[in-house]
């Protein structure tokens, strides 16, 4: 069995990539030539050879598998992480904008408009990237309850502050209720978008089973 070891081992050396169908060939007829029970050998180097494709093919899939998985994991890493960057920037500049408005009425001035006129265009940019970027679920809930919650501010609040008109009570309630929904009804429809980024254990487990 020596004889066709070394003859196997040659065509299965680590320097070869991979054992191609003329170097089994070549080796089988060696075999044949130097054993005196030539058949015997042959099937031995034959089992020898399939066993060895078998493994190389599988090692090669197992690899690719693990590559295309950290690709994939990757690009869900970059997508959620910049789904949070969306969210924050909308935050962000929803409060701001609120906050000018609410400054504006404390004290009128047409000196502020520049400023608010900045912070509401901010307001609209982050608004179409998170609505862009979000998922179905809240993407849904943004049309159907914030937008319709955000306009009736626009056409009491801020519509009184801007033209300097004196702030009505009901204008007012607005305020105070749209304040209370960013504080807590949005952060509720929020937390489900970066779930993900809260539990990165779970995550990685559903890449991999996917």
């Amino acid at each position: 069995m020596e004889s066709l070891g070394s003859g196997l081992a040659a065509s299965l050396s680590p320097n070869h990539n991979m054992v191609t169908t003329g170097t089994i060939r070549n080796t089988c007829q060696s075999v044949l030539r130097r054993s005196p029970d030539g058949r015997s050998a042959l099937n031995a180097t034959l089992i020898a050879a399939a066993a060895a494709v078998a493994g190389g093919l599988l090692t090669a899939y197992a690899t690719r598998s693990v590559e295309a998985m950290r690709v994939r994991a990757a690009l869900v890493e970059k997508a959620e992480e910049r789904r949070l960057a969306s969210i924050e920037r909308f935050l962000l500049a929803v409060n701001a904008w609120l906050d000018w408005l609410t400054y504006i009425a404390e004290q009128p001035s047409q000196d502020h408009y520049p400023e608010l006129n900045r912070r509401v265009k901010e307001r609209d940019d982050a608004y179409r990237e998170l609505i862009l970027l979000s998922s179905d679920r809240l993407h849904a809930w943004l049309v159907k309850v914030y937008a319709p919650l955000e306009y009736e501010l626009k056409r009491t609040y801020a519509h009184e502050v801007r033209y300097l008109e004196p702030v009505t009570e009901g204008a007012r309630n607005a305020r105070i209720e749209f304040s209370r929904f960013l504080r807590q009804d949005l952060i509720d429809q929020l937390r489900p978008e970066v779930e993900a980024l809260r539990n990165p254990v779970k995550r990685a487990r559903r890449i991999s089973i996917s």
